[in-house]
């Protein structure tokens, strides 16, 4: 390949867009809320079918603090769990913490605690994953729900903590640039023994365009260049 062919050619890959991007909710908790398509917050429960509005940002971050097996980073509303909490795993599993999900955990108030993928674009999204429970083995089950801002129900179903059998995440939905859906974990009427693990990956599928395979773009940047250089000749 000469090195006009090489410089279309890098140009071409480099100007190509993305397809497929994921999103890992468990490995993706920072310092800043919201942060990317990532945002975490609470709700009282009669506001699940008006998330858009209802949804309330939890305010306080503790970056590496013990949980009696390990460090983790946090979440939390304005009084520990009061408005709920979401906690990552930041060294490895112990006790209600599990690596590779976020822990929720509901509010003693009654406060839903919430996840909230936001579109970054125009898409079908894949929403793949589960709830489960982290508690063991009492207390009366939690409510989990994956909703659309308006009050579109995704997956709305309850985790009994004593059975210990997950509720799978796997649906695809269509979202304008900006719309969230909501992951929800409510205290079922009871407070106690409500630690719920969320693992999640979202997958972009149709927002960009396939990256062309190496063998269809490289006789793509030969054909220009041999165009280009018999138009040079003339």
């Amino acid at each position: 390949m000469n090195k006009i062919s090489q410089n279309l050619l890098i140009s071409i890959l480099a100007v190509a867009p993305a397809w497929g991007a994921s999103f890992t909710a468990a490995s993706e908790l920072v310092n800043t809320n919201p942060s990317g398509v990532w945002s975490y917050g609470w709700a009282v429960p009669t506001g699940i079918g008006t998330l858009s509005s209802a949804f309330t940002l939890m305010p306080t971050f503790t970056a590496g603090s013990n949980g009696g097996g390990g460090l983790v980073n946090s979440w939390t509303g304005d009084n520990g769990v009061t408005g709920g909490a979401v906690v990552a795993n930041t060294t490895t599993t112990f006790g209600s913490f599990v690596l590779g999900y976020l822990l929720m955990h509901p509010g003693n108030g009654g406060q839903l605690a919430i996840v909230a993928f936001k579109a970054p674009s125009a898409g079908s999204y894949s929403f793949s994953g589960e709830f489960a429970s982290h508690d063991c083995c009492r207390g009366n089950g939690v409510d989990v729900s994956a909703v659309l801002g308006g009050g579109t129900f995704l997956l709305n179903t309850t985790v009994m903590p004593a059975a210990r059998v997950p509720v799978a995440i796997n649906f695809t939905q269509a979202l304008s640039a900006g719309q969230s859906v909501y992951f929800t974990v409510g205290a079922n009427g009871e407070f106690s023994f409500d630690a719920t693990g969320l693992k999640l990956v979202v997958t972009d599928g149709q927002s960009g365009s396939p990256i062309p395979e190496p063998s269809s773009v490289i006789p793509l940047g030969l054909g220009a260049a041999v165009l280009w250089m018999k138009r040079r000749s003339l």
